[in-house]
């Protein structure tokens, strides 16, 4: 062994540098594992922010995928009442259909809705199932149909899902 290795062994050895070291070392690591513990207790701080952060999208997009949704359903109803006036019955049952399938799909999706929405919406798609039919008869004699009566279920279905519209945009999103 090299003169100058045995002389700081035996200097370490005298002035019992193992010792302080052992010390410091205790201290590092418990300095250490609460810095460690801060950095952690953050990262959970910030992936819980980033968590509702996500959820809060989340509730936006299902917000405005609803109300995107509910005005073009009431924009086809709007449009199957004019073609009602003008009496083109031959282009209603495939207008029927699409608006059925967006109500059913507007019942479904939306699972924050109430009871009394719901219910809404399910009238409005047994009232489009009654007229619906009613037309698929009437193609026959044209004559027979009723668009006024057709027209007047229509009218309430539209301000019902009107109605639910306002209440979502106004109660999830603060009156926007």
């Amino acid at each position: 062994m090299p003169s100058f290795l045995a002389e700081f062994l035996r200097w370490a050895g005298d002035n019992h540098l193992g010792d302080l070291s052992g010390i410091l070392g205790v201290l590092v690591s418990i300095i250490g594992f609460g810095v460690t513990l801060t950095g952690v207790l953050k990262s959970k701080r910030a992936a819980q922010r980033a968590e509702e952060a996500s959820r809060q999208t989340r509730d936006s997009i299902r917000l405005l995928d609803a109300v995107v949704d509910f005005s073009s359903a009431i924009a086809i109803l709007e449009e199957i009442k004019r073609a009602h006036r003008q009496q083109q019955w031959s282009v209603l049952p495939d207008r029927y259909a699409a608006i059925r399938k967006l109500l059913i799909a507007l019942r479904a999706t939306n699972s924050d809705l109430s009871d009394v929405q719901k219910a809404a919406i399910q009238t409005a798609l047994a009232n489009l199932t009654y007229v619906e039919r009613a037309v698929e008869r009437g193609l026959v004699n044209p004559a027979s149909l009723k668009p006024t009566r057709f027209n007047a279920a229509i009218s309430t279905d539209i301000d019902n899902l009107q109605a639910i519209l306002v209440e979502l945009k106004t109660t999830k999103s603060g009156g926007r």
